[in-house]
């Protein structure tokens, strides 16, 4: 074979061979006759997709997502690529970087002897940090606009639109910095650890004993501000609904349930949603002393799902204060249609205040209540279950 008819065969070989150069190509090809070269391409393009179907279900099954620019144009891209998005079941979307996500109680001291800050009020266009004086700062101030000025939704909703997501967890900052090694793929951290030097959810105050400020966004309307993880999660909610997503799984933080708008537009987005996982906090209403009143028209969108099998309810603070807050005005209003499977987290009710509210449901199979309870009240919970056929 001339050395031009070999090199013409090299070319159409070099970009399937194993990324090899193309000296070496020529090496070894000059061996082979046409049809055995493009055997070898062939059999090297089925290891390349082979390959890259173990490497993107390894790591891109499950993507957390930051509130940064850079954040979304990475799983920008990674929604474009035909190859790699068919893999993405899982997103994990993060409310904050560089601060703690605390409920608005003023100073309090949490179970890990952290002093949490009384959460701070933003204007319309106030920064967190007004005057930087770090990377981090001005890091935060970008993340804080970015979401704010509604970036980050329309990006997210280009993004959706070419996923085929199972399911969405929102995180708040207590859940993201309890992370363990090895951390899962991130977007755009790497970025945040060159720009600023320090991991986006590092908390060095924490090591003294004092956690770091957290802030709400300022609302026009009559029910006060809105915390971030419930900023986010309505944000997230149009998203999805905007790109008409369907998802099996969703999962919200500690919110204000009269401040989750988005969710009761959502009946036709959500029908295919099996799995809700719902922690409630301190409505804007509320004060310190008494217990929000629950939105008939929020567990009224939840009754409407037709396909909701399991769902998880807690309230926050877990711990009996003063202002906690209760789940059974919220349980008297849960009527869905198919539920197999309930979960009730620490909700400060006893035992005896429940199963009048839960005898009413009796299509799920699934009971399961973890509280501060003790064990003489566990018995006589699962006593009275037994009794009202729950399994």
């Amino acid at each position: 074979m001339s050395d031009q008819g070999v090199s013409s065969i090299a070319n159409l070989a070099i970009r399937s061979i194993l990324n090899l150069p193309f000296e070496t190509v020529l090496e070894f090809v000059s061996y082979l006759d046409r049809q055995d070269i493009l055997a070898l391409r062939s059999t090297c393009k089925y290891m390349d997709t082979i390959l890259l179907d173990t490497f993107a279900k390894q790591f891109f099954s499950q993507i957390y997502v930051l509130p940064t620019e850079h954040s979304l144009q990475l799983l920008l891209e990674v929604s474009n690529d035909k190859r790699i998005r068919r893999h993405v079941k899982e997103l994990l979307i993060c409310c904050t970087i560089y601060q703690d996500h605390s409920s608005r109680y003023g100073d309090w001291e949490s179970d890990a002897h952290i002093i949490i800050h009384k959460t701070r009020l933003l204007t319309e266009n106030e920064s967190p940090f007004p005057d930087t004086t770090s990377p981090e700062e001005e890091a935060t101030n970008e993340a804080v606009n970015f979401v704010r000025k509604g970036s980050f939704g329309r990006q997210l909703t280009a993004a959706l639109q070419s996923l085929e997501i199972d399911s969405i967890e929102i995180l708040n900052y207590g859940q993201m910095k309890c992370w363990h090694l090895p951390l899962p793929l991130i977007l755009g951290r790497s970025q945040l650890l060159r720009r600023t030097g320090r991991d986006p959810f590092d908390t060095p105050d924490c090591v003294r004993g004092r956690g770091p400020r957290s802030w709400e966004y300022a609302s026009n309307e009559e029910d006060g501000p809105m915390d971030m993880a419930t900023y986010m999660s309505n944000t997230v909610l149009s998203a999805i609904e905007d790109s008409g997503l369907l998802l099996r799984s969703f999962v919200i933080p500690v919110v204000q349930t009269d401040r989750l708008k988005a969710l009761p537009t959502l009946s036709s987005n959500l029908s295919s949603l099996q799995h809700l996982k719902l922690t409630i906090g301190h409505d804007a209403r509320s004060t310190c002393h008494d217990s929000p009143d629950p939105d008939p028209n929020f567990f009224t969108s939840i009754n409407e799902l037709p396909n909701l099998q399991h769902l998880h309810l807690s309230t926050w603070p877990a711990r009996a204060r003063p202002g906690s807050v209760s789940l059974n005005p919220f349980l008297s209003l849960l009527k869905p249609l198919n539920l197999r499977s309930l979960h009730l987290g620490s909700l400060c009710a006893p035992s005896q205040d429940l199963v009048p509210l839960l005898v009413p449901l009796k299509t799920f199979k699934h009971f399961r209540y973890i509280s501060s309870l003790c064990k003489k009240e566990r018995m006589g919970l699962g006593e009275i279950c037994s009794r009202t056929s729950f399994q």
